[in-house]
């Protein structure tokens, strides 16, 4: 699973190199906004249609995945981290 659209050779050595543990997102995943997730504690929370290897990924890193149906704020280019107050 990567998903290499959004960078160039560059940059994904960068992130390689500078990550030790990378998960790409696939065309799915990216059509629903799937890496604007939140995480709470050991519960990864994004939107509903992210794919099956995606969930898979984030469980055998230990965590849990909740989607939650976020289509109505998708269709204004938002996600679960978009509905996110931070702290300043």
């Amino acid at each position: 699973m990567r998903s290499r659209a959004a960078f160039g050779s560059e940059q994904i050595d960068l992130i390689e190199s500078t990550f030790s543990d990378v998960i790409y997102t696939n065309e799915q995943d990216d059509l629903v906004l799937a890496p604007n997730l939140v995480v709470i504690g050991e519960t990864v929370v994004m939107g509903d249609g992210f794919s099956d290897e995606l969930g898979k990924a984030i469980e055998q890193r230990g965590l849990k995945v909740e989607g939650v149906d976020l289509s109505e704020f998708l269709k204004s280019g938002g996600s679960a981290k978009c509905l996110t107050l931070e702290e300043c």
